[in-house]
């Protein structure tokens, strides 16, 4: 017998367990083992079943998510720094929310852009508009100094 038919406290069918499964539950008065006049064999429970809770591991989930939403906003924006508009590596990208999370923005690719550590860090909670004047300065200030990359934005 591969399999016992398990009776939970309510009257109705649980999933079967193992023949050792079902001593060990019966061995600590959780159950007891029942035989009809066929023999055939079941455990009925007496008490509640409760579902294990298996943890779920989420690791990576955020670096993935980070990942997938950087290589997003290098497709649409490439890859200069919001604010200074000087290349960046991957190693110095960071994502920046043009409306700030305190302000209630979300993590949208409509609300990111990626830039230096220290140029989103200046930025802080500056509201939009303040953000893309300090944008636009470094942008004037990068034509009048004739940079040939402030061309191609």
């Amino acid at each position: 017998m591969d399999q016992i038919p398990v009776i939970g406290l309510d009257g109705a069918p649980q999933s079967p367990t193992s023949p050792e499964r079902a001593a060990q539950i019966a061995a600590k008065g959780k159950g007891g083992l029942q035989r009809d006049t066929e023999g055939r064999v079941w455990l009925q429970l007496r008490y509640t079943p409760q579902p294990t809770k298996v943890p779920i591991r989420r690791s990576g989930t955020r670096a993935k998510w980070r990942r997938k939403t950087i290589a997003a906003i290098r497709r649409r924006d490439g890859d200069d720094c919001f604010y200074c508009l000087e290349r960046l590596s991957r190693e110095e990208m960071t994502l920046e929310h043009l409306l700030s999370k305190s302000l209630k923005g979300s993590d949208s690719t409509k609300n990111l852009v990626i830039a230096h550590k220290d140029c989103n860090d200046k930025a802080g909670n500056l509201s939009i508009a303040e953000k893309v004047r300090l944008r636009e300065r470094q942008l004037l200030k990068k034509i009048q100094e004739g940079a040939p990359h402030a061309v191609d934005l």
